[in-house]
């Protein structure tokens, strides 16, 4: 089974990420994300596991050191170019989560979604439309609306790929 270990946001934040999903569906025809109720997260690590409890568990003794944080996203982009996404800023915190967890799961669980998200290879993005059709339009719209600024990673949720599905949930410790 493949797993994903996602940021989710503040609820500002995740009110405006939400606000860009849903304008640019309305343009692009695709509300993928929307029907399949997926909130904007940022994949810090994607595995292949058959042993859920044990990945479960090492991700809990991970998020002892993990301290929420707030982000910087300052860039629209797109891959493939079916995929349109805004994206933070490449920082520390970032960089170790993606880093911590590849280390404390790579014994139980191989690297999932091709081994896109292992450390070095990974970029971190915000999801906010994959579209066949309409991706120039759908970019524009994203551009049209987009605001660089903060966002503050709180959560940490483990989820089932395909379908989207969350199996667990994690409230990040709040900075001193």
């Amino acid at each position: 089974m493949e797993y994903a270990l996602c940021y989710t946001f503040d609820c500002e934040s995740e009110e405006k990420l939400n606000r860009y999903i849903k304008e640019v569906a309305a343009v692009t025809g695709n509300t993928m994300m929307l029907d399949n109720k997926i909130p904007p997260h940022i994949v810090v690590g994607c595995f292949e596991t058959e042993n859920e409890e044990v990945l479960i568990d090492l991700v809990e003794s991970a998020l002892k050191n993990i301290v929420s944080q707030q982000i910087y996203v300052g860039v629209v982009g797109t891959f493939k170019p079916n995929v349109l996404f805004v994206a933070p800023q490449l920082n520390e915190f970032l960089q170790d989560s993606c880093e911590a967890f590849f280390d404390y799961l790579h014994e139980i669980a191989t690297p999932g979604d091709n081994g896109y998200f292992r450390p070095f290879k990974w970029m971190p993005h915000i999801t906010i439309n994959i579209t066949d059709t309409k991706a120039k339009e759908g970019l524009a719209k994203l551009v049209e609306l987009f605001e660089a600024g903060r966002v503050t990673c709180e959560k940490l949720s483990i989820v089932q790929c395909n379908p989207y599905t969350e199996v667990k949930t994690f409230e990040l410790m709040k900075s001193n």
